[in-house]
């Protein structure tokens, strides 16, 4: 900056501290306001800036729990609060530090290319990949989106006997050869598809919901004809918890 600027401002500033050293009173007030008005205004934004950030930091919770509902019914024609709270109920967390959440926020076709599409699709997998997300319920094309990137909890490992017989009926297996040229490349899908065993080819990756209790009832699903799937991610913190919420969407 050149010199005869640094000269010129601080002239200024120098006559400007002269001028309301020799105001009195309220006069001292009303120079000080004109003349720092727009600096006081500055620094205040910041500081409200800054504080709302620490408040949010500050009292920020934990997730203890929760369900991603994608390409369901809008929040406005469903009470997902009122799905919810009555399972909250029955797992332990601290409300104080922790909450459950139900988010019913996104809706995406999964052969769009937009930007937004694109980042509805990277916040789902961005929840999965964090471990944040427990129960994941969506239309068929979400689905096999996260059944090929091999998302899900393998049911025949996770599930009980006794589950396994009450569900055998709504077990979605997915076809690990659906692997195509275009998730992963001409060679890659070939290999892929050389090294499934028969053993290997079907995955047990969700359980169709469509005719659950709450589901149904609830009317979750408008716009798949009620055609509803739900998938644990196979990195959950809360695979019993997880469980039993499925089984939980089933219940009067």
């Amino acid at each position: 900056m050149p010199a005869e600027f640094n000269s010129v401002n601080e002239e200024i500033k120098n006559e400007a501290k002269k001028v309301l050293e020799s105001k009195k009173g309220m006069e001292k007030v009303k120079y000080f306001v004109y003349y720092y008005k727009w600096w006081v205004i500055g620094i205040g934004v910041v500081a409200l800036i800054v504080g709302s950030l620490v408040y949010d930091f500050a009292t920020r919770k934990d997730t203890a729990f929760q369900v991603m509902v994608v390409n369901g019914e809008y929040s406005e024609y469903c009470d997902y609060n009122a799905i919810m709270d009555p399972f909250a109920e029955t797992i332990e967390y601290d409300p104080k530090k922790e909450e459950v959440v139900i988010d019913s926020s996104i809706h995406v076709d999964v052969h769009a290319t937009d930007q937004t599409s694109q980042i509805s699709i990277q916040k789902i997998f961005l929840n999965i990949t964090s471990q944040d997300l427990d129960v994941l319920i969506c239309d068929k094309d979400i689905l096999d989106l996260a059944c090929k990137q091999e998302c899900g909890t393998d049911l025949e490992v996770a599930l009980s006997s006794e589950q396994w017989d009450k569900y055998a009926d709504q077990i979605y297996w997915f076809d690990t050869t659906q692997i195509t040229e275009d998730d992963f490349g001409e060679d890659a899908a070939e290999v892929q598809q050389q090294e499934i065993s028969e053993e290997d080819k079907y995955k047990a990756y969700a359980i169709n919901v469509s005719e659950f209790y709450k589901v149904k009832e609830t009317k979750m699903f408008p716009y798949t004809d009620g055609e509803a799937y739900a998938l644990i991610p196979a990195n959950t913190k809360h695979l019993e918890s997880a469980l039993a919420f499925i089984e939980y969407l089933d219940q009067p």
